[in-house]
Parts: structure tokens; C-alpha cells; sequence
């Protein structure tokens, strides 16, 4: 399973409701098994490997705790673009953009790198267990 190193404090399976409530929908399984062991942090892993292209990754935002807590990300995206709406920015690249898991009906599950610059979704692959199994060295 992977491992982030300086993630915040322990949360419990209870933290997860806040984030499911603001998103309107569930969490995958290997998502809260990943952040009940290491809520957010920095991964070995530099690059995530998409359908199409070659990703950075920088870090895994945490819940509850940090100065930005997803919770906190989630509602400042909604406000900012509807779009965004049950989308939670759960890590980021070297570039300040946020990568979001969709838990909206119509494409739940699916990961998205949200470009700051250009305010659109960019699809990176179909769920959270394909954005695990791809991230990589560089």
C-alpha cells in the first residue's frame, strides 16, 4: 500500500463523513484504507502514469487537519467554479493544480488533474485504484 512521508494526524473512519457530505457521494475503500494510515504526505512516487499523458505529483492533501484540509479545499473549488462541485482535491502536482476525485453520479470515481491556469478538468484515469497502481518514480 503506499506510504507518505509528514502526513498530519490520525483520523478515524468517522473524518471521512464530512468530506462524503460535501462531495455527495462515497469514498472508495482503498482511499480511506490509504488515509486512515497516512492522512496526506509526500509520496516516493514523483509522476503518475494517465490514460493519455505523464502527470507530476507533489504531495496528498489531508482531511480535517493541515492548514488546508480537503474539507476546506472542497468548499473554496466549489465556490470558485461549480464545476467542481463533488470533486475532492485529494493531492497535487509541482504546479499548484489539484488532482480530484469525482464522486458525482454521472463519472464517480473517476481522477482529474483540475488546471488552475486553464479552469478546466483534465481526465487522468478511471479511478482512484488506477491513479495508485500508477504512480511511479521518475
Amino acid at each position: 500500500m503506499l506510504d507518505l512521508e509528514e502526513s498530519e494526524s490520525a483520523i478515524d473512519i468517522g473524518d471521512f463523513s464530512q468530506v462524503e457530505y460535501l462531495a455527495g457521494g462515497k469514498l472508495p475503500p482503498l482511499f480511506k484504507r490509504i488515509y486512515l494510515k497516512n492522512n496526506g504526505g509526500f509520496p516516493e512516487a514523483t509522476e503518475v502514469e494517465g490514460e493519455e499523458y505523464v502527470f507530476s505529483i507533489n504531495g496528498f492533501n489531508s482531511i480535517k487537519y493541515g492548514n488546508l484540509p480537503i474539507e476546506k479545499l472542497m468548499q473554496e473549488y466549489a465556490s470558485q467554479n461549480s464545476i467542481l462541485v463533488g470533486c475532492v482535491p485529494f493531492a497535487y502536482d509541482d504546479g499548484g493544480n489539484s488532482f480530484m476525485l469525482s464522486l458525482k453520479r454521472e463519472d464517480a470515481g473517476v481522477v482529474y488533474l483540475w488546471l488552475q491556469d486553464e479552469m478546466r478538468l483534465e481526465r487522468v484515469c478511471s479511478s482512484f485504484d488506477d491513479f495508485i497502481s500508477s504512480l511511479r518514480g521518475s
